[in-house]
Formats: C-alpha cells, sequence, structure tokens
C-alpha cells in the first residue's frame, strides 16, 4: 500500500516537474498564451495532445512507410509479370521462328522437287504445274528458267562418236521437257528474286498471269517475249532496267504500268504488242531504246517524260495519224535523242507537252 503511494506520489511529482519546465516552451510553440497558473488537468491535456500527435505522425509516417512498400511490392509484381510475359512472347517467336523455318525447308524441298535451284537461283523444272509460286529464297530467275526454246547445236559439229551421240541425246531430252511449258499459266514472283533472267518465260504461250512483287530490280532480254496470252502487266517501283525485247510480240497485252524508279527501257521492249491500249511510264525514265514502242497500233497516246533523255531510232515505227505522242521536252531539248527516232513514224507529235498524267489519255 505504501509502495503505491509513493509511486504515484513520484509519478505526481515528474508531472509537476515536467509542468514546470515545459511551461516556456509551451508558451513559445503558442500552446498557452501567457505563464498565469493552468491547473495540473489543463497541462496533462496539453501533453497528452502533444503525445497524441506525436503518435499520430509517427502512425501516419508508418502508414507513408507502408504504403511506399505496398507501392513498390506493387511494382515488383509488375515488373515479374512483364519479364514473364518477355519471356513468353520471346518462346512464342521462337516457337513461331521454328515452325517458319520447318515450313521453308517444307517447302524448299517440295519445290525442288519440281524445280531445280543451285545457290538461289532458279534455272529450270523437273515438272511444271499451272500455278508457279516462287518461294522467297529464291534470289534470282535464271536465263531460259521456263522458256521454251530451241537448243544451240552448233556444238555438234565439232563432237564426233559417242560423244555426238550423248549430246544430241541430251538436246532430245531438254526438247521433251520443254514442251510442258504450255502449262504454265500463272507466275508469282517474291520481292527476294532480284533479276528475272533472259528468256526466263519467253514463249510461255498459256501464261496469262504474272505478278511481280516490290524488289524486282532488273527484267533481262526477252524476259516474257511471246507471251501471247499474257495480257496486261505491273512493273513494280523497284525495278530499274528493263531489257531488250522484254515483252516484245506480246500480242494480246493491252496495259502496261512502268514504275517510278525505271531509268532505262531497252529496245524492241514492247515491240509488235499490237492489242497494247494504255501504259504510264514513271517520271525517272532517261533512256528508250531502238524500236521500243513499235508496232503497238492501238496504243492512241503516249507521254514522254521530262526525264527522258535519248530515244532510239525508230522507237514508234508502224505508228500511224491518229496516234499522239506527247513530249515532255521541247523539240529543241530532242535534239540530242537518235536522228531516226521518227523514222517510220507517222503519229501527232506534240512537243513541251504540260498534262497533268498518263490518265490523260484515258478521255
Amino acid at each position: 500500500m505504501f509502495n503505491n503511494a509513493n509511486k504515484n506520489l513520484t509519478l505526481s511529482a515528474n508531472l509537476e516537474s515536467l509542468i514546470s519546465v515545459s511551461k516556456y516552451t509551451l508558451f513559445s510553440q503558442g500552446f498557452v498564451s501567457s505563464f498565469s497558473d493552468i491547473s495540473l488537468e489543463g497541462y496533462r491535456k496539453i501533453l497528452q495532445g502533444l503525445v497524441n500527435d506525436k503518435k499520430a505522425n509517427e502512425m501516419a509516417e508508418k502508414e507513408k512507410l507502408r504504403k511506399a512498400a505496398e507501392a513498390a511490392e506493387q511494382v515488383r509484381r509488375q515488373a515479374e509479370t512483364i519479364e514473364r510475359q518477355a519471356q513468353e512472347e520471346a518462346r512464342k517467336r521462337s516457337v513461331e521462328e521454328a515452325k517458319q523455318k520447318a515450313e521453308l525447308e517444307k517447302r524448299k524441298q517440295e519445290f525442288e522437287r519440281d524445280y531445280v535451284v543451285r545457290n538461289g537461283v532458279l534455272i529450270g523444272y523437273r515438272r511444271m504445274w499451272e500455278i508457279v509460286n516462287i518461294p522467297n529464297y529464291i534470289t534470282a530467275i535464271g536465263d531460259y528458267a521456263f522458256s521454251k526454246h530451241e537448243p544451240d547445236r552448233s556444238h555438234l559439229s565439232k563432237l564426233t562418236g559417242w560423244q555426238r551421240e550423248v549430246a544430241e541425246r541430251e538436246i532430245t531430252l531438254g526438247l521433251e521437257s520443254h514442251r510442258n511449258i504450255r502449262v504454265v499459266k500463272g507466275v508469282s514472283v517474291p520481292s527476294s528474286v532480284k533479276t528475272i533472267g533472259k528468256h526466263a518465260f519467253s514463249n510461255c504461250s498459256s501464261l496469262t498471269q504474272v505478278e511481280i512483287w516490290n524488289g524486282v530490280e532488273i527484267i533481262d532480254d526477252s524476259a516474257f517475249s511471246s507471251c501471247n496470252a499474257l495480257q496486261k502487266i505491273t512493273i513494280p517501283n523497284s525495278v530499274k532496267h528493263i531489257g531488250n525485247n522484254a515483252f516484245g510480240w506480246c500480242g494480246n497485252i493491252r496495259s502496261v504500268v512502268i514504275g517510278g524508279r525505271v531509268a532505262s527501257i531497252g529496245g524492241s521492249t514492247f515491240i509488235g504488242c499490237e492489242n497494247l491500249s494504255w501504259m504510264t511510264i514513271g517520271d525517272n525514265v532517261q533512256t528508250i531504246g531502238n524500236g521500243a514502242f513499235a508496232i503497238c497500233k492501238k496504243l492512241s497516246s503516249i507521254q514522254i517524260k521530262q526525264s527522258v533523255k535519248f530515244v532510239g531510232k525508230e522507237a514508234f515505227s508502224g505508228w500511224d495519224k491518229s496516234q499522239k505522242i506527247k513530249i515532255y521536252a521541247t523539240e529543241k531539248e530532242t535534239k540530242a535523242w537518235d536522228k531516226k527516232w521518227r523514222k517510220g513514224c507517222n503519229a501527232t507529235i506534240e512537243f513541251g507537252y504540260r498534262g497533268f498524267s498518263d490518265f490523260d489519255d484515258l478521255y
């Protein structure tokens, strides 16, 4: 009992001492307006309020720390989720790439059962199909790859005996295989192919559809010559050069679009395209070869852009008075062209033309 009393006295004394010491502090902090006597209970409330404020601040700080920890944990979890998603995407890509690689290898094997490929160049065929979808690992179509042509026999005169017999047998087998060229009706040339070789599709008499993807840069000499079933062709912007006779004597071709990067049109490129009725030439063409548009009887008009610096002889041979050649250059500027570029041409020629586009010629 005495111990409890002593404890209470001690606590009371300590509180009185604390109150006494804290008076100035309480006054300086604005908790009291003067050093006038305040009851013990009043000081208790003030001090308790300070303690409560401290606890509240501590709790608020703890809450801030807790929320910060939760936010950090959330960020960590989000980072883990993003990493897992990235790993899953990478795994899926890897699986997809493996599938594509396997599919490409399968297609490659299937394609090369029917066609002959060496170092990425398609050079011939073993068996022909109506539609030829060239896979995108092919980088070029070799000379005479699909064409029906007569073989060179000049070397036979230099051979005798068994050597000549073997050479003649090879020629006979070659001719037999080329009879199947009539089967081809459509071909798709992918962007991986940079060059379509000489005579690649010449004399493909049943070829009606040709799709050339943007990426091909050169259409070589006679590439599609004498493809009489072909009715239209679009030459993509990637093509820079069209070779001699590339589409010569395609008697049923009706429309041609020449892409904007073509710099040169070879000699006789469209010679004998008697049903060609509409054509647009890109703004980058600089050279038009000899006889390039000769005997294009149904082409009502053609525009020769300012970019053209040279036109070869007889470029428009066979044109009559009903046809028009609209030339952006002045007559003086055409002095650098071949002196015989007009030979055989009776078309109406307009120099210094300033039309809007090739589509004007439709109206």
